[in-house]
Parts: structure tokens; sequence; C-alpha cells
């Protein structure tokens, strides 16, 4: 090899060497947490880390489009079972030693001739890691009011192609419940290339895990026309609602909530045989009204309007064939008449201004009202419709709470709050229930008391149906001044008996340090005061700046700042409490590092806390 191949290579090597020590390596296994007062023990650290889903002795993790079976003492080699490669794994739950997963075929790879392929929900049974066949679904059976489609074939004569798909699973006590979304297949002239998918209806069957024929099916309409979002999610993963919610009573049959999507009704079926006990369309609607002034009692109607005049309109006029005379029966008639011309009235009068959604729930709160009875927690937004080229204007945030009661649900209170309340996290507290809402801030309420009893007066007519609210809290989520902020994942959250855990910013004080500091948001359920903890996370290297979702601030200047708009880099992917150790799972690319923390000094307080069931 002559001198210049030498020299040639010995460059290259240089260059390699110098970019290999340019890049970012974080060392998570050196990771220190504290807070203002304190340097937390860390107890723990298990580098290559995956999530381990735990079902009896065994424990599963998923692999691309493997299931892997581990921590088997009595099993040496490890089982696994797969699907064809195009495809990834989700786990959603498991019963009766069936594990329930669903496989997401890669985008790239998307058939838009065949949606059913696309999303493939599976069982495998755990004791022989065998696929079984998946629950059949209900045969399309809600009529389509569509008209004037070109559906799916090469035809346009072609019969419609009408599909039912699992959209979202949940494990009760009563069994397997599969929410599944009926829907028209059809091509708009517009877009030949692409099948859409028009709404019917849904379905909501419940399944034996170990059996393929539903023990129940409820059909659900369409509530809303004007909504087409289809979500086939299988999961609420990040989901703004929880599609379906299990609520046990201890005096009545246990209920399934559903709540399709955020403008549909709130159902309520019952869990043993999915009958419909009751709905709630719209419940944005249900405004505070006033008797008055010589009972001082209030009530929650639509639009605010008195109960009898709504009674009136939906009413029957001759309920159960009942025989009246022609007079009372012309004032039935007349009063139904009325009715509806004030609620349709009220109706247009509100449309007109507003607009709504349901935000948030449902939320089961704790059975603690005297008579043991569950409350139901619902979090809705109303905002003025946007003016023809105009934003969207700031919505006014609304939560009411429900009783179940034999057939029918009545609202028992209501209240305003500053900010819209969300999905998670959310924690379930003695009493009532501790909820999230937007920009970070967090609400406590109680369970509703009534007030009222007999003749009020005014004294305290004001608190009747009137949502009674612990504490409310903003956070302004501190940040000392630094070179790089980025945003946590939203959707991670960790409790121990009384507080929640939470990632805050993190960010990076100087553009020359080698340290990714991690905040961790520590909120104490009871009162509702915070405090932060700060993961810090050493690396080497140099940490670039994220290529999309990037904002500078005096850029080219020896003040330069950069905000990054979602996690980058490293980011906090789980935190859990167990005991008294916090774990955190930190991440970086495809690589995860569960870190272990000892909080007893923190978390000494909690001792004589009782969870909630």
């Amino acid at each position: 090899m002559d001198r210049m191949t030498l020299a040639a290579l010995a460059v290259f090597s240089l260059f390699g060497a110098i970019a290999a020590a340019d890049e970012f390596h974080p060392r998570p296994d050196e990771a220190t947490l504290k807070d203002t007062e304190r340097l937390y023990r860390r107890v723990g650290v298990e580098k290559d880390w995956h999530s381990i889903h735990v079902v009896g002795n065994h424990g599963y993790r998923i692999e691309g489009n493997t299931v892997i079976e581990v921590a088997v003492s009595d099993k040496p080699k490890q089982r696994k079972a797969s699907v064809p490669a195009d495809y990834r794994l989700r786990w959603l739950d498991a019963a009766e030693g069936i594990a329930f997963i669903v496989a997401d075929r890669d985008v790239a790879k998307l058939d838009p001739d065949d949606p059913k392929s696309n999303r493939v929900f599976h069982r495998l049974d755990l004791d022989s890691m065998e696929w079984l066949d998946p629950f059949k679904l209900p045969e399309p059976s809600i009529k389509s009011t569509h008209q004037q489609r070109i559906f799916l074939g090469q035809h346009a004569n072609e019969k419609p192609q009408t599909l039912v798909l699992a959209d979202h699973l949940l494990v009760t006590p009563k069994g397997v419940v599969v929410l599944s979304s009926e829907s028209d297949v059809y091509r708009d002239e517009s877009f030949p290339d692409f099948p859409q998918r028009e709404l019917i209806g849904y379905h909501v069957s419940c399944f034996s895990a170990r059996e393929t024929e539903a023990k129940w099916d409820a059909i659900i309409r369409n509530g809303n026309p004007a909504n087409r979002s289809v979500g086939f999610a299988m999961s609420s993963y990040g989901d703004s609602i929880d599609r379906l919610t299990y609520v046990s009573s201890p005096h009545d049959n246990d209920l399934i909530l559903v709540l399709p999507s955020e403008c549909d009704p709130l159902i309520c079926v019952t869990a043993a045989d999915g009958k419909v006990r009751w709905r709630i369309p719209a419940i944005w609607e249900y405004e505070r009204g006033f008797f008055g002034p010589s009972v001082f009692e209030h009530y929650i109607e639509r639009f605010g309007l008195d109960s009898m005049t709504v009674q009136s309109a939906k009413s029957s006029v001759l309920p159960g064939n009942e025989k009246v005379d022609r007079k009372e029966l012309r004032m039935r008639i007349q009063s139904k008449v009325q009715g509806r011309r004030k609620l349709t009235a009220a109706r247009k009068a509100f449309y007109a201004r507003y607009q709504g959604r349901i935000t948030g729930g449902p939320f089961v709160a704790s059975h603690a009202d005297r008579f043991g009875s569950p409350r139901i927690y619902m979090a809705a937004a109303r905002s003025l419709k946007p003016e023809p080229g105009c934003m969207e204007q700031p919505e006014h945030a609304l939560i009411y709470e429900i009783e179940p009661s034999g057939d029918g649900a009545e609202i028992t209170g209501m209240t305003r709050l500053p900010r819209a309340v969300i999905s998670q996290p959310y924690r379930k507290v003695p009493g009532g229930v501790v909820l999230s809402c937007e920009k970070g801030c967090m609400v406590r309420l109680r369970t509703y008391e009534p007030v009222f009893g007999g003749i009020m007066g005014p004294g305290r007519a004001a608190d009747d149906l009137v949502l009674q609210v612990d504490w409310y809290r903003e956070y302004l989520m501190h940040s000392p001044s630094a070179w790089l902020y980025a945003d946590p994942r939203t959707d991670v959250a960790g409790f121990s008996k009384a507080r929640l855990f939470r990632p805050s910013r993190a960010y990076v004080r100087k553009k020359e340090d080698e340290v990714y500091q991690l905040q961790i948001n520590a909120v104490d359920l009871r009162t509702g005061l915070d405090g932060d903890l700060t993961l810090s996370v050493p690396f080497k290297g140099s940490l670039p700046l994220p290529e999309a979702g990037l904002s500078s601030f005096n850029r080219g200047t020896a003040t330069e700042r950069f905000y990054a708009h979602g996690p980058h880099a490293i980011w906090i992917d789980r935190l859990s409490v167990e005991g008294e150790r916090l774990k955190v799972v930190v991440a970086h690319d495809n690589s995860y590092t569960e870190l272990s923390f000892d909080l007893s000094a923190m978390l000494a307080d909690e001792v004589s806390v009782k969870r909630d069931k």
C-alpha cells in the first residue's frame, strides 16, 4: 500500500473519529433526580427497557410484528407469535388467558381498496401462544340514508359496500365489550382513486374472551349526521374522550357508557344484556334555570327552559293508550305544540350563535354520596361561531355531574371552569375526582350534595345545582433561562396515593452544556399545590436542533434561544410509582432506559392515605 493510500485512510479515519465524537450520545444511566431541597437516590437502572404486559405469572412484550413471552422461569426458551412483517402490533388488554392485540399496517403499504386489511384485530391464546379466530363482528344492519354516491367497485352501478370495523375495546367483569362502526365505502367523483367512508352508526357488542360469537349487540345510529369522523383507533390511547366506560353500581345493574365521538350522545347500556337505559344528546345545551322568587329553586334543562316546557315537547299525548276526555286531550295537544315551538326556537337561537362539543369524559366518581350511587362527570365546551375567514373563538368550559337512576339519568350539578377539561390524566379520589384541563391546569371536583331544604330563600339559592370545586390550579411551569426548551409528552403520568407525577418542560441551559434537564411536575391531589423535580441527563457530543416544529428567538446573537414544539432528542416516555419508588423511562430514538429513584422522603406523608377503589 503506497503512502498516498495510507495518508487518505488516515484522513478518513480522523474525520470518522471526529464525526463519531460529535454525535449526540445521551447517558441516562448517569442521570440524577433532585428538587429544591434534596437529591433523590437512584436505586435502579434498566437499559434496553421494554414495556412488559403482565398476565398472571407471565410477562409479554411486543417488538414490531412479534409478541414475545418473557420472564417465565419454567420455560427457558422464549415463545413467540408473529404476524406478517408489514404490520406493527399494539397490546390492548387481556382476559381469561387471551390477549387482545391490534395490528396496524405500515403507512407505506396501506391498501385503499381493502380497509379491513389495514387494521386487524387479533386474539392470542397466551397458554399456547397461538392466534385464535377474531371476534365475529355484527353484520351490516343499519339502514343507510346516503344518496348519490359512486360506491367502491369497478362500475358505478355496483352494489354499495358497507363495512363494520372494530373501533375500541374494553375488558369488563361482564365480558369483552367492542365498539365497532358501520359505514358505507364510496368513491367521490372528485377523487375517484381514494375511497371514502360515510358513517352510518355504531354497534356495541359483548363477547366472552374465549368465544367468537357475541353475547349481545346493541345498535347505535349516528347521532350527528354532520359528524363523519371514524376513528378505527382500537384504543383510547391519546384520545380526547373515553369511548367505552364501565360503571359499577352497588344498588343497580352495572352499566356501560358509550360515547362514539365528541358530537354524539352519551348512551348508557346495561352491561348484562346491552339494553339501552338512557341517552343524553348534546349535553352542552344544558343550562341552569331558576324558579322564583317564591321558591328560590334552580333546575338544569336544555337552553335553560323550564322542565315542564321540555317535557311537554317530548312526552306522548296518550301514554300507554290512556283514556282521557276531549278537553283534556285538547289541552295536552296544545301544551305539546307550544313546548315544541319554544324548544325549536331556543335551539335555533342557540346554534345561530354557538357550536359545542364534548372535550373529556365520561369520568366516574367514587361512591361517596349517602345513597352509594355512582356519579358521572362530563366535560363539554361551547364557543361562538367564527365569522367567515376568522379564527375559532375561545371556548367556554362546562362540567356536568350525572346521577344514573333506573332507566333514566339526572343532571345533578354543573359549573363553568376557566379552561376546558381534557380526558387524561385524571384520578378518582374519595368523594370526587381530579381532572386535567388545557395548558396543564387541574381541578378537583366534589360529589354534589343537594342544598335544597324546603323554601331556601335567597341565602342558599346561589349554591343550588352548582357543582362543588374543592380547588382549581393553573400552573406556570417555570423554567430557568435556557438556550433550548422542549415540550413534553402530554399523555404520560404516574400516580402515588396522593400525588400526580407528569413530565414538564425540558431544557438545556447553555449551548455548550452537556446536561439535558427534564422537569417532572409533582401535584398534591389533596391541595393542588405542586413542585418540580429535575431529572438531569448528561450527554456527549453535539445536541442537534429539530428540523421541524422549531421557533427561534434572537437568532445569531449572544442571547439566541430555541423552542421545540414537542419532545426533542431525549424525553420522558413513561412514569410510574411502585411503593416508594418513582420509575422514569427515558427515551432517545428507539432506545429506552428505566431509572428508579427512592422517593420515601417525599411520600412519607402518604402513609395514612387510602386509595380510591
